[in-house]
C-alpha cells in the first residue's frame, strides 16, 4: 500500500520506517506544545487504528480548537480504505473549521 501511495516510490519506505522506529523509541512529552496550537485542528482516527480512539479523543480535547472524527471500518490507513469519507471529512472541515455545535456538552460555543 505504501508503494502505491508514496510520491517518493517504494524504495523510500526503509527511510520512513527508520524514522518511525526512532520516534517510537524516544520519549517526548508534547502535551504542552499541543496546547499552543491555536488553529482549528481536525484529529482523524480509524475505529480500528493503531492509535486508539480514546487517545485521539484526548488529543482533540487538549487542542484549543480541536475536533475529532472517527472513521468507521478503518485502520491507520483510513485515507486509502475509506477515501471518499476521509476526503469528505477533510473538505467539510476546511470549508468550515469553526465548531457550530447546537448543544455542546464538552466544548464551549465559539464566539
Amino acid at each position: 500500500m505504501y508503494a502505491a501511495a508514496s510520491p517518493d516510490g517504494p524504495a523510500h519506505f526503509p527511510d520512513v520506517w527508520d524514522k518511525v522506529r526512532t520516534m517510537w523509541s524516544e520519549e517526548y512529552d508534547w502535551w504542552d506544545d499541543v496546547a499552543k496550537v491555536s488553529a482549528p485542528t481536525l484529529v482523524m482516527v480509524g475505529d480500528d487504528d493503531l492509535i486508539t480512539v480514546s487517545s485521539a479523543d484526548e488529543l482533540a480535547r487538549r487542542l484549543p480548537a480541536g475536533q475529532l472524527a472517527v472513521i468507521p471500518g478503518a485502520s491507520h490507513v483510513a485515507p486509502m480504505e475509506k477515501s471518499d469519507l476521509f476526503n469528505q471529512l477533510v473538505l467539510d472541515f476546511t470549508a468550515n473549521p469553526v465548531v457550530e455545535t447546537m448543544m455542546p456538552v464538552r466544548r464551549q460555543v465559539a464566539g
